[in-house]
C-alpha cells in the first residue's frame, strides 16, 4: 500500500511548513488527489490519520479532495469528463484524445494556530 509512504510524506511535508511559520498547532491540511493519480483517498485518509495520530496531529483533520479529469477530442473537439487513461470521445468515438488534469497529489493549503 503505497499510501502509507504517501501520507508519511505528507506529514513531514506538513510538519515542515508548519515549523516554516511558527506554527504551535497545525489544525487542518487541504490536500487534492487527481482520480488518475493511483491513489486511493479512502486509503490515504485512513493512512494520514494513523500516521498522525503517532506524530501528535491526531487533532489535525486532514481533508481530501478528489479532482476530475477531462478528455479533449482531437478529432471533434468535444470536452467531457474522464475517468481512465483509455477514453473514447463520446460524441465520435475516436480514441485521439488528450486527457487534463486528474494526475494531481498535492498539499492543497495548511490551517495553523501560531
Amino acid at each position: 500500500m503505497h499510501e502509507m509512504s504517501l501520507a508519511l510524506s505528507i506529514v513531514e511535508q506538513t510538519r515542515e511548513a508548519a515549523t516554516r511559520e511558527g506554527a504551535v498547532r497545525i489544525l487542518e491540511v487541504e490536500i487534492e488527489v487527481g482520480c488518475l493519480a493511483g491513489v486511493l483517498a479512502d486509503s490515504l485518509q485512513f493512512c494520514l490519520e494513523a500516521v498522525g495520530k503517532d506524530d501528535g496531529l491526531a487533532d489535525t483533520i486532514f481533508r481530501i479532495t478528489e479532482v476530475g479529469a477531462t478528455g479533449n477530442c482531437r478529432v471533434c473537439a468535444a470536452t467531457f469528463p474522464a475517468d481512465s487513461f483509455l477514453v473514447l470521445c463520446p460524441s465520435c468515438a475516436s480514441d485521439d484524445v488528450s486527457l487534463n488534469g486528474g494526475r494531481e497529489l498535492k498539499i492543497r493549503s495548511l490551517t495553523i494556530e501560531d
